[in-house]
């Protein structure tokens, strides 16, 4: 009896380095990715302190790139972002008023990743990419209507795990960090689920 427990610790212990870790596919890939993108308030100065908000907005994003076998990603990425804006303000005579507005941006952005697997169905991974952002800011006040716009370099670090559904397709949750040198109080959070094919 203990013979056959010893035979079966020793075959686990052979199969298990084989079956731990998921295999990595090689080559080019592309990816969905769709989320909601949350911006914390920024506080305005005018006078007083005021806390301009951002409801939670959409975020969707092309990539392409390619994956080598020790795990290593590089990517191009085009991506999206829309956010509605609250604030409420009263002026010298305590006249209450209502500013409302949207927040839309597009950014090109170079990304490197490393992929670590975790386990034979789940693969861990971190990033960062660095790249090009266009922002286009739209308010209105009672009769009043405006915008501004403005280009930046723009940087961002991600985190996520990945998960094989269908032949060379995986499913991915991931997490960004998103930062504009033009706006830095601005920060942008993304939550994010992926489709990436590999070809």
């Amino acid at each position: 009896m203990n013979k056959i427990i010893g035979i079966l610790f020793a075959a686990l212990s052979f199969l298990i380095p084989q079956t731990t870790q998921a295999e990595l596919c090689p080559g080019m890939y592309t990816e969905l990715r769709v989320g909601t993108n949350l911006i914390t308030a920024v506080t305005m100065h005018n006078g007083s302190k005021h806390s301009l908000d951002f409801d939670p907005g959409i975020f969707a994003s092309l990539s392409a790139g390619y994956r080598w076998t020790f795990g290593l990603r590089l990517e191009g990425e085009g991506s999206y972002r829309w956010n509605t804006i609250k604030y409420d303000f009263k002026d010298d005579l305590s006249e209450k008023y209502k500013l409302q507005g949207n927040l839309l941006n597009w950014s090109a952005m170079t990304n490197i990743y490393y992929d670590l697997p975790l386990c034979e169905c789940v693969t861990g991974y971190f990033g960062a990419g660095i790249g090009y952002s266009y922002e286009k800011l739209c308010l209105k006040l009672l009769h009043y209507r405006g915008h501004k716009s403005n280009d930046s370099f723009a940087w961002q670090v991600m985190a996520g795990v990945s998960s094989p559904v269908w032949e060379n397709t995986e499913l991915a949750l991931e997490y960004c960090f998103f930062q504009r040198t033009q706006t830095p109080q601005m920060h942008n959070h993304d939550l994010l689920l992926g489709l990436r094919y590999y070809f």
